[in-house]
């Protein structure tokens, strides 16, 4: 692997994004993932700031996804079963819209986002035990 920054920042595939093969061991994916960042950060190119922006974000949406053990086998079986011409904003989509991206994010999410029907039912069992206790 060169040392140079070898990614096209606007591709599809997050490998292409980092310029790594699918192949590239986890060393070398964290090594693209660094050199790309450094390459488009916002500070290094103020010129285009709001390009700029944009090209961090993407590299940075596939350093997160491939760095993770996790999260780039969830986008390398995503790729496989839907084919490489899907892109990948269709997974970007998908994991946005339910499976959170590592184990943090499933211990940052709630267990259940209705709270106030278990609520609800417990203030009626309790009140129903109430009235049959006093009957």
């Amino acid at each position: 692997m060169s040392d140079a920054y070898s990614g096209t920042p606007s591709a599809d595939s997050y490998y292409e994004r980092l310029g790594v093969d699918r192949s590239a061991s986890d060393d070398d994916i964290d090594t693209a993932s660094k050199r790309a960042k450094r390459a488009v950060h916002p500070d290094n190119n103020s010129s285009e700031q709001a390009t700029a922006e944009r090209e961090f974000d993407r590299v940075t949406d596939a350093g997160d996804a491939l760095t993770d053990s996790e999260s780039r086998a969830a986008y390398d079986t995503f790729v496989e079963e839907q084919g490489p011409d899907t892109g990948t904003e269709l997974y970007e989509q998908w994991d946005a819209e339910g499976r959170p991206q590592s184990p943090s994010g499933w211990l940052a999410q709630p267990r259940s986002t209705d709270t106030t029907t278990a609520t609800a039912d417990s203030t009626a069992t309790t009140t129903a035990d109430s009235t049959a206790t006093t009957a």
